[in-house]
């Protein structure tokens, strides 16, 4: 059944009929392999099909929180196969995911916990294993994407720490963002409350081991970037100068102006002169007194 073609178009069925958690997961297997193998050869309605189909059933699974937890299992691997859709589609074909995904966390915990697992798997899959299966220029695209659009991640991330009050909700945010550290610019995490909220939960048992690790890989990525720094101005000190100064124009050059070619005389048409005569002249000459 899975290698059939078509197999992956009773997917939906098998997802909404059977009761049988071995079975579901298999139909997943094989819209899984369709997304990354045939993913570009289906028609727009049917890709556009399959997106809507799979956020819905995530949203639907995770807004109740007995069923996300029943099916949490399901639930990852929609998720891989949401993250799948992405590192193709997103963001030529999907421009408003990340504002959608941001915007949907904030209707229920268990909703926002799960948005914050997919943002992880995204974040892994950019910038961690990229080089697996995805090209340079898709790597770079997806990439700019995430950089440009992770101001509503962060002021998610910032409300979960803040005022966050169940204890696996707090414990996904601290694992999303220990696992952007490794690409988040550090004006995020120095910069704004964030230390602020990570000292906060130190004290509490529950989120100790995560909130070390996080602020131990923020110091550790200041003190590259401080180290790095220092480096280049030891080895290039003029580069201090440069930020202060920019470098003067260069001067203008001069054109010189293409050489004339030499004139050369004219051949003389004078016919030149008999022998005879060339003679007589020369006697002329010798027999003349000085």
């Amino acid at each position: 059944m899975q290698e059939h073609p078509d197999a992956w178009t009773r997917v939906d069925a098998i997802l909404e009929q059977s009761a049988n958690a071995q079975t579901r997961f298999f139909a997943l297997q094989i819209l899984e392999a369709v997304v990354r193998t045939r993913w570009g050869a289906l028609p727009d309605a049917q890709r556009e099909g399959v997106k809507t189909y799979v956020s819905n059933l995530i949203i639907r699974l995770a807004t109740d929180e007995a069923a996300f937890r029943a099916q949490r299992t399901l639930v990852a691997k929609l998720n891989l196969v949401l993250v799948d859709v992405l590192k193709q589609d997103w963001p030529h074909r999907w421009p408003t995911f990340v504002p959608d995904l941001v915007g949907a966390a904030r209707a229920s915990e268990p909703l926002c916990e799960n948005a914050l697992a997919i943002l992880r798997l995204l974040s892994e899959e950019v910038f961690d294993f990229a080089k697996a299966d995805l090209t340079q220029a898709k790597a770079r695209e997806l990439k700019a994407a995430f950089n440009a659009q992770y101001g509503p991640v962060h002021e998610l991330l910032l409300a979960v720490l803040t005022g966050g009050r169940r204890a696996d909700l707090v414990r996904a945010a601290l694992q999303t963002l220990n696992a952007f550290l490794s690409w988040v610019p550090l004006g995020y995490i120095l910069e704004g409350p964030l230390v602020e909220a990570l000292l906060r939960l130190l004290p509490q048992p529950a989120y100790r081991n995560l909130a070390l690790q996080v602020r131990a890989r923020a110091c550790f990525s200041f003190v590259l970037l401080v180290s790095a720094a220092a480096f280049n101005l030891s080895t290039h000190p003029q580069s201090l100068f440069a930020l202060s100064h920019p470098p003067a124009p260069p001067l203008p050059t001069r054109r010189r102006s293409p050489r004339s070619p030499r004139s050369r005389s004219a051949p003389s048409t004078t016919p030149p002169l008999p022998r005879s005569t060339r003679a007589r002249s020369a006697r002329s000459s010798r027999s003349s007194p000085r």
